[in-house]
Formats: C-alpha cells, sequence, structure tokens
C-alpha cells in the first residue's frame, strides 16, 4: 500500500511546521506544504494527496476559492478546512467543497483522529473508482413530498426556524446536511447537536432560507424520475428505522443524547443506498434486477456490482462529514453487526439491527430477501432475551 499523503495549505509557516509534525506523526503519511492557493493547486498537478486541509484567510486566492477548485478537479481527496476564526459567512462559503471545518491551534489533534477514521473505513471501498465518487457528493436529494413542503414552508412569510426544522427531521437528505453544517466549528458550539430539528433552530429561519433559496443546499428527486419510488420507500424505512431505534432507546433508559443519538443512527443507516442510486444510476439498477431476479441479498448484490456495499459506502461518506462514531459504526454494521463486536453503553448498533429487521420483516414482500436477527451475536453480546422485548413494544410481534 502507498504511503498516505496530505497536502497542508496555510500562509503562515509557524502552523504549517506545526501541522506537519502532528499529521505526519498522528497519520503517518507524507506531509507536502504550500504558502497559498496558487502553490497548492501546482504541487497538486504533479501527484494526487488523500486529504487537502486548507487555511480559509490568505492572500490572493481564499480558501473558499481554492477547495471549490479542489473539489472540482481532485475529487478523490478529503477536503479539510482549518481555520483561525469562526464565521458562519466562511463556513457557508464552503458548504459544497469542504467534508469538515475545523478551528486552529486546538481542533488540530481532533482532525488527525477523525482522518484516521475516515482513512480505515476508505480502505473498505476498491482502491479505484468509489472513493472519488463519494468524497465528491456534497449534498443528496430528498423525497418529492418532503422537498415540495420545505418549499412552501421557507415561502410562508410568518414561517420559523422550528416550522422548517420540523419537516428537515423526517428527511434523510435533510437532516444529514443540517447536522454536519451546525456540526461545524464555524459555529463555535460547545456541544455536539443530534436533533436536526435543533440544529434548524440554531441555524436560524433567514440562514435556513439561504440554504434552501439561495445556497441550494437541498435537492429532490424529480417525481418523474424512475428513482423517485425507490428513494420514497427507502425515506419511509428510514424514518420508521429512525423512530424505532429512538423507542427502543427510550425504552432501555438511554440519556438524552443517546436518544437522539440512536435516532440519527436509524435514520442514517442506510444513506449508502441513496449514494448509489443517485450517483450510479447503472449500477443501482443492475442491483435491484439482481435483487428481483435472483432473490439477492441487496449486500451480495452491491457486492457484485461495485466492490463495496450501501454499509460501507454510506458509513465512509458519514464519517467524511463528520458523524460521530456510533452512527458511522451503525451504517457499516447494521446488516452484520458480528463484525464490530462492540457493545459499549447503550448499545445502539443492537437496536439499529434489530429495528431494520422488523422493518423490513413488516413491510417487504415475502420473496424478498432481507437480513434476518444475527441470534448469534445478541446472545454473546449479552442481548439475546432483548429482541423480543423490543418487537413487542413496538407492535411487531
Amino acid at each position: 500500500m502507498n504511503k498516505r499523503s496530505i497536502l497542508l495549505v496555510d500562509d503562515e509557516p509557524m502552523v504549517l511546521i506545526a501541522m506537519e509534525r502532528i499529521f505526519g506523526t498522528m497519520l503517518d503519511c507524507q506531509v507536502v506544504k504550500a504558502a497559498s492557493g496558487a502553490e497548492a493547486l501546482k504541487i497538486l498537478e504533479q501527484q494526487p494527496f488523500d486529504i487537502v486541509v486548507s487555511d480559509m484567510s490568505m492572500p490572493g486566492m481564499s480558501g473558499a476559492k481554492f477547495l471549490d477548485i479542489v473539489h472540482e478537479l481532485y475529487p478523490r481527496a478529503m477536503r479539510m478546512v482549518l481555520s483561525g476564526r469562526s464565521s458562519r459567512d466562511q463556513g457557508l462559503s464552503t458548504v459544497g467543497s469542504a467534508h469538515q471545518y475545523f478551528m486552529k491551534p486546538g481542533d488540530v489533534m481532533t482532525i488527525s483522529k477523525r482522518l484516521r477514521g475516515v482513512l480505515s473505513l476508505r480502505e473498505m471501498l476498491p482502491a479505484e473508482g468509489l472513493g472519488p465518487i463519494i468524497a465528491k457528493v456534497d449534498t443528496l436529494p430528498s423525497a418529492p413530498d418532503i422537498y415540495r413542503e420545505l418549499e412552501e414552508e421557507v415561502n410562508r412569510p410568518d414561517t420559523s426556524a422550528e416550522a422548517i426544522g420540523r419537516i428537515i427531521e423526517k428527511d434523510v437528505a435533510m437532516s444529514a446536511k443540517t447536522l454536519q453544517l451546525v456540526n461545524s466549528a464555524f459555529f463555535g458550539l460547545r456541544e455536539h447537536v443530534s436533533r436536526p430539528a435543533q440544529a434548524a433552530a440554531l441555524l436560524g429561519t433567514s440562514l435556513l432560507k439561504s440554504l434552501v433559496l439561495a445556497v441550494h443546499v437541498f435537492s429532490s428527486v424529480s417525481k418523474t424520475d424512475p428513482r423517485s419510488a425507490f428513494v420514497k420507500k427507502l425515506w419511509a424505512h428510514s424514518l420508521n428505522t429512525g423512530m424505532a431505534v429512538r423507542e427502543i432507546a427510550l425504552m432501555e433508559k438511554a440519556g438524552q443524547e443517546a436518544v437522539e443519538e440512536a435516532y440519527i443512527a436509524g435514520l442514517f443507516h442506510d444513506i449508502g443506498k441513496l449514494i448509489i442510486a443517485m450517483n450510479l444510476p447503472d449500477a443501482h439498477d443492475h442491483i435491484e434486477r439482481m435483487i428481483a431476479e435472483k432473490n439477492m441479498l441487496n449486500t451480495l448484490a452491491e457486492r457484485e456490482a461495485l466492490g463495496a456495499t450501501h454499509s460501507e459506502i454510506g458509513a465512509y461518506l458519514l464519517a467524511l462529514w463528520g458523524f460521530s462514531n456510533a452512527v458511522v459504526e451503525a451504517a457499516v454494521f447494521h446488516g452484520a453487526p458480528r463484525d464490530n463486536g462492540k457493545t459499549d453503553g447503550f448499545p445502539i448498533l443492537a437496536a439499529v439491527h434489530v429495528a431494520n429487521v422488523l422493518d423490513h420483516e413488516a413491510s417487504d414482500s415475502k420473496n424478498v430477501a432481507h437480513a434476518v436477527l444475527d441470534t448469534a451475536w445478541l446472545d454473546k453480546s449479552g442481548l439475546a432475551e432483548k429482541p423480543s422485548a423490543w418487537r413487542a413494544a413496538l407492535g411487531s410481534a
């Protein structure tokens, strides 16, 4: 395996030296430094990089403009902002080009840990092809009916962030993007936000309107698109799973933060299917045919068509966007929790695994193959009796 490479871009020499030492040690990677966006682009012409970390306020080309170019020309690279000041305007200027936004100097260690996790997930993907496609995803489309409801709400003269938030919380794509934005360092929040509605309230009505009407950070699948029915079904399953996982967390008397994180983990567990459908339409169609004609599990069909599953693809994007380990792990392991083997604290992964299977049992046709409960893993994890109790409480007995 080639050694990982990282390009650091900052006009402050001492900052570059400090970052070189930390990133080089923690990530065991080749570090290349550039003092400006223009210099960095010349370097990028000569060699590819796994990671690009850029300051925002530099003379000449701004960090936002530089990352826009990297996003377009070098989609393989993970794109991170490491800025010296918190600014919503700066954050919005990178909404489509940066995966995460950190503050210096305090976040240098944090970004190193985050990148290490993202890199390990990328190793699950085929060496070429999928990584650049996922890294270039800056937003995901919403179900048409919910997007229309959002547009109507933001155009109401008496709308509020709370009303907009209630709509956002019902949609996978809107929730993911809103949480990615509000948890970025440019907001300067001291606590991590797990509720999409709370995130919308923190963004505020004016900023939400800007995101919808001007920045176009949200989008919709056209009703005439043949994939719209698939997206609608996926939205319903994701919402059902998220709500079921939240109920399970409440039943298990988890703390409020764990309850909200559990909901997000359930809501986002199949986000990789949305990535495949909207960015790899030919592969999506081929996968759906294999599932229908051969009664294959979707993960087996995906592995055959792409060399990776929706679980791995979704987890990679969620890690790129800075979501918590619990949410990422639920995405990658919800179909095969035995591959993870951890049950620390409230078992969010177990709850997502069980809720996912129960919803498929309730809604899928009998001749459609879907994941089944991993009873051996649940027993080994000391959770053998939980599915029956959860099933009864959720009305799935």
